[in-house]
Parts: C-alpha cells; structure tokens; sequence
C-alpha cells in the first residue's frame, strides 16, 4: 500500500498534526463521536413520507439533536480540555454559535406556543355546536366566525419564527472546520464543533419549512467527506429535501400532517356551517336549528375533535423537546461562562 493511501486508512493521520505523537486516546474518543453521531444520523432517515411529514418525526429530530449536544459535552469532559486552555478565536466562535442556537430554539418554541394558543378557537367551536345542546343560528355565526379565525391565525407567524433564516444564513456563513496546528485536542473539540453546528443547522431548516410552509429555497449544506459521520448525514439530508422539494413541486404549503389533519377538517365544518346559516337565512328560519346541525355536522364535529386532541398532544410534545434542548444549550452556555471568569480571576 502506498503512503498516500496508507493516510486514508489510518484514522491517526485525520486527527493528528504532522510529526504530532500519536495518541490512541485521542483516537478512541473522535472516533466514539463520529460512530455514535453517524448512527444517530442513520436512524433519523424517514422510511416513507408519511413519517417525515408527522410531529413524531419532528420530535425524533429534536431529540437527534440533544443527544448531539450530549455527545459534545461528554467529548468536552472526556478531552480533559478546559475553556481557560482554549484559543480565543475557538471561544469567540462558541459564544456566537450557542447565541443563535438558543435563538432557533426560542423561535421554534414561540411558534409552537403560538399554535397551543390558537386552538381555544376550535374548542370554543366544540362547545358551541356540542351535540347534547341545542343550536341556533346565533351559534352557528359565532362558529363559523372562530372557524374562519382560526384558518386566518393559521397563516400568520411569530416574527421570531420569521427572523430564522437571517439566523441559519448568519451561521452558514461561519460554517468552516477552524485549522489546528498546535492542539491535538483542539483538533477533536473543533471537528465535534463544526458537527453540532451541521445538524443544528439542517434540522433546524426542516423544522423552520414545517412550521412555516416556506416555499423559499432549502439550505443545502456542503459537509468535509473526511468524518465518520458525512455519509450518514448527506444520505439523510438528501431524503428530506428531496421530500420537501417534491411537496414544494405540488404548489401546496408544506405543512405537519397533524395540522393539516386539523386544518382540514375546520374548513370542511365551517363550509358545512355556512351552508345551513344560507338555508336557515332562505327559509327564514329564526332560532333553533339544532336537528339539522346535528345531522350534519356530526361526522366533521368528530374529525375536528379527534384531530385536535392528537394536535394538542403533539404540541405540547414538541414544546418539551425543544425546552429541554434550550435548557441543556443554556446550562453549558452558562457553565462555559462561569469557567472563563474563574480562569481570569486566576489570571489577575
């Protein structure tokens, strides 16, 4: 075998500088990463499309990221490697990430909580048009009016959720492997670095598109083929956006299947609604329509129900999720801070 491709087999050589000694404990760990963050990866792939589209997909996407998260910080313990040793570029660069990590975790928590919110309007039509009370054309006008704000309230969106794109083109603009010359450990802390930042970055796209129906172009990452992982997260990110894209083709805002459930069944039941306000309005028929209500609103009435109990579940998964991402970001922001003050402290 030459020398040349002695290299690429030869895991030391992608993590050690030239005449570095070599360390097998360096080795071991880079490569505990990379193996378990492929795998992560891997196991994130949908299988069909009706996963992908479904909040559970979201969720397991939410928590591909934390358990990355936790990989890095277990790295970061495990290297033995604190902040006070560290370049000031790789601590600049940390400080700015996490900022506008926190910042997509707020804009996707905010936007879920926005959704939480709005669904008073279709439990408040649910009391309404209660099937063990009687009906009259006063309710139905009320019904139909939350219905129709709903699906108005529905297309508007946080302007946190709006500010996210700035947010992901800001951090792909700094996306880059930093160079390490002097520190083998400073080499495996940067390349778990650029790889957090990575599958940040692409999930919080797929999440930016499902959330907001964007029919803006997806964010294609360019990722070194030199890591364990690269495989395993250009397999993945070409799946999903080959799936968004092909949802974008159908000239169909790209929405969660949940929602959509949820949205399709209000608009079926408030035309229905609108219907027998028309009726009662031509036959001049003043109060109690409850019969007719009941006959045919029955079949929506229960898709509504049963589609926003599932919704309201899903959110309030998701919120979780993405609460508990933004606490451990928060909490290794905070730790990192505390550490750099300590050392300067010592310093003085």
């Amino acid at each position: 075998m030459s020398s040349k491709a002695s290299r690429y087999h030869n895991p030391l050589w992608l993590i050690l500088p030239k005449g570095a000694q070599h360390s097998p404990k360096l080795v071991g760990l880079q490569a505990s990463f990379e193996q378990s963050l492929a795998e992560i990866l891997r196991n994130l792939k949908p299988h069909d499309n009706s996963s992908f589209h479904s909040m559970l997909w979201t969720r397991q996407a939410i928590d591909a990221l934390f358990v990355s998260r936790k990989l890095v910080k277990t790295l970061m313990a495990d290297l033995e490697f604190p902040s006070s040793l560290w370049d000031d570029k790789w601590v600049q660069s940390y400080m700015n990430d996490s900022v506008k990590f926190l910042d997509l975790c707020i804009a996707f928590i905010s936007e879920v909580s926005r959704l939480e919110q709005q669904q008073i309007l279709l439990k408040y039509v649910q009391h309404i048009l209660d099937p063990s009370c009687s009906t009259s054309s006063e309710q139905l006008k009320r019904a139909t009016g939350a219905l129709s704000d709903w699906t108005q309230k529905l297309q508007v969106r946080t302007q946190k959720l709006k500010e996210v794109p700035s947010v992901l083109q800001e951090l792909e603009r700094t996306l880059s492997l930093p160079k390490v010359k002097k520190s083998d450990k400073g080499k495996v802390l940067m390349r778990a670095f650029y790889a957090f930042k990575v599958v940040m970055m692409f999930i919080s796209n797929v999440l930016f598109t499902q959330l907001s129906g964007c029919s803006k172009p997806l964010l294609v990452l360019q990722v070194l083929n030199d890591f364990q992982w690269s495989e395993a997260f250009n397999d993945l990110q070409a799946t999903v956006n080959r799936e968004l894209k092909s949802s974008l083709s159908l000239q169909k805002p790209i929405m969660l299947r949940e929602l959509d459930q949820v949205d399709a069944s209000s608009r079926c039941l408030n035309g229905i609604i609108i219907d027998l306000i028309k009726e009662a309005i031509e036959k001049q028929i003043d109060g109690n329509v409850a019969e007719e209500a009941r006959r045919r609103c029955g079949e929506p009435m229960f898709d509504l129900s049963k589609g926003t109990k599932c919704l309201s579940l899903e959110l309030e998964l998701l919120e979780k999720r993405l609460d508990k991402l933004f606490k451990l970001l928060m909490s290794e922001r905070s730790d990192m801070l505390d550490g750099l003050r300590a050392s300067e402290k010592e310093r003085m």
